[in-house]
Formats: structure tokens, sequence, C-alpha cells
């Protein structure tokens, strides 16, 4: 079943070393291939080759979809210049911190881009208020996900349950509504200072390293934005409405202030409105992660933001 069988794979590939500076092992499945410690791009690097790494977590990395359905895959696909080559380092659970260190490991060993994206938001503000997980699903949730998976795939494509999942808050809210409290609001504020940092290093150490660095604020179901714009369909509205009240809150206000803060940042991209903006529904078959389609979108409005 290709669905069991690359959920127990990614469990495998999974953070064999420290998180800070982890990788996956090499090794090819029937459902995902890890080629020089990242997951496999079909780059073809040359002497010539414009060296592009994405970093992100999960959703970089392709949870639920094959190699070439990653968004490193399709940016490799759509490119109209060879020269360009985009190299998958997203690591499922890593956020901006992680990001920073492992490319700081990257360079130090000698490997330097030319250019960096830097896909993120969910892990950053989650990771501030609960715990990632890397455990099996319980069968009911899994079927849920499997039977969006199953709507979201193209004919040919068969794309898969993922081991990675956000743990909610254990104590649900019984209120209809809930107000942030002094606690919840350093919090955020804590997340989206910390996230502005540690960009804003890898920025610079672009500067230093003349390597161009773009950011891209993504899209995250749990943020509101599409349920707020009435811009999801049955599956994505009943796992908004499942999560608890007050994480859907703190992540909100977070994408919210965020999204407020650096629309004159040349470098940066807010692209967590993007499925609002084209009107397209049924891009995600979890809380985050999205289907092939979702993520050619996502990888064309990237690459038409980098490329010269």
């Amino acid at each position: 079943n290709y669905v069991i069988d690359h959920n127990i794979n990614e469990k495998k590939i999974y953070f064999n070393n420290d998180l800070t500076v982890g990788y996956p092992v090499d090794q090819e499945t029937n459902t995902i291939t890890v080629l020089e410690k990242r997951r496999n791009s079909f780059e073809k690097i040359s002497e010539d080759s414009v060296l592009v790494y994405c970093f992100g977590g999960s959703t970089m990395w392709g949870s639920g979809v094959r190699d070439e359905h990653t968004i490193p895959g399709f940016l490799n696909s759509l490119k109209e210049n060879d020269k360009y080559q985009f190299l998958n380092f997203g690591i499922p659970a890593f956020g901006s911190t992680q990001e920073l260190l492992k490319l700081t490991n990257l360079i130090t060993s000698g490997n330097i881009p030319d250019k960096v994206i830097l896909y993120d938001g969910a892990v950053d503000i989650v990771s501030a208020q609960v715990r990632i997980v890397n455990k099996p699903m319980d069968k009911g949730r899994l079927l849920s996900i499997i039977t969006a998976l199953y709507k979201l795939s193209n004919s040919h494509v068969v794309v898969n349950g993922l081991s990675q999942r956000i743990k909610s808050i254990k104590n649900k809210s019984s209120k209809s509504d809930y107000k942030l409290k002094a606690e919840d609001k350093i919090l955020i504020e804590k997340a989206i200072e910390k996230y502005f940092s540690n960009i804003a290093l890898i920025k610079h150490l672009g500067e230093i390293y003349n390597f161009d660095v773009y950011a891209f604020f993504q899209p995250f179901l749990l943020s509101g934005i599409e349920y707020r714009n009435n811009n999801l369909d049955k599956f994505e509205n009943n796992t908004y409405l499942s999560n608890d009240l007050k994480t859907l809150k703190i992540i909100e206000s977070f994408y919210t202030q965020v999204s407020n803060l650096k629309k004159d940042e040349k470098w940066f991209f807010d692209i967590s409105d993007i499925f609002v903006k084209k009107q397209i529904v049924g891009n995600y078959f979890d809380d985050v992660h999205l289907g092939p389609k979702a993520n050619k979108l996502i990888a064309e409005e990237i690459y038409k933001n980098i490329i010269d």
C-alpha cells in the first residue's frame, strides 16, 4: 500500500542527526528518494549552474507527495533556463531557526549557494506553542487524510499520508470564542521577533557570502485566511474547525501581524493568501500540507519572483 509505505519510509528518513543540523540519510524507496543528504528534486548540476537552496519544513520537503511533486521538484520542471538548479534542503519540523543553523553549517563546509529560498511560517508559530511529534496516526485520522489525498491527486498520481503531525493542545476550549490573554500575546510577539531575526540573519549571511535571499511566508490552513474568506472545501472547513480555538486565535494573530509588518521588503513575499487570490479550494490534505496542484502553484509563484 503506497500510503502506508510512504508513512513508514518518512519515519525512517527523519532526523538521523541533531535536529538543528540534521539531514536525511541517502536511500531510495518506492515512495521517496534521498540523494546527497537531501530529497531528490531532479536537479542537474554543472559548472555553470546557478544553485538555489530551498529551505523549509515538511511542506518544502514534500510530505504527502512524490519527489517530482515537491515544490523544488516543480521548480526544476518549470525553469526556462537550465542554469538554475533548485536543491531541496527542506526537513520536516524545521523552522527558520533550524534553517539558519543548517545554512550556516553548509556555508562553513564550503557549500555556498547563489540564491536561497526560505518557505516558512507554520512551524515558527506552531513550535512556539505546541509540541511537534513523530508518531503513527490513529486509523480514523489517517483514513480522513487518505481520502483528501486521493481527491487532490492527479489521475496518474497517488499521493500519500504523512507521519509528521502537529499535536494540538490537550484541553479543548468549550467556549464559543476565545480572547487572547497576556501570555498569548507575549508568545506571539516572541515568535514574530524570532522569525524576523532569523530571516534577517540569513539575509545578512547572503550579503557577506554574496548570495540572494528570498523569504516566502507560506499559506497555512490554520491561519484562518481561507476560512474567513469562505475559500475552502468541506474537508478543509472541517479540518480547520476541528482544531483548538486558542491555537487558531494565536496562529491567526501571528499571521496577521507578520503580513502587516513586511509589506515594503523587496525580498520578502507574503503568499499566505495565494489560494484566496486565485480563488482555488481543495489545496490542503491536512492542517498545512498541500497536494501536487497546490505545490505547483506555489512553485510558479516562487519562480516568477526570484528569476532575473
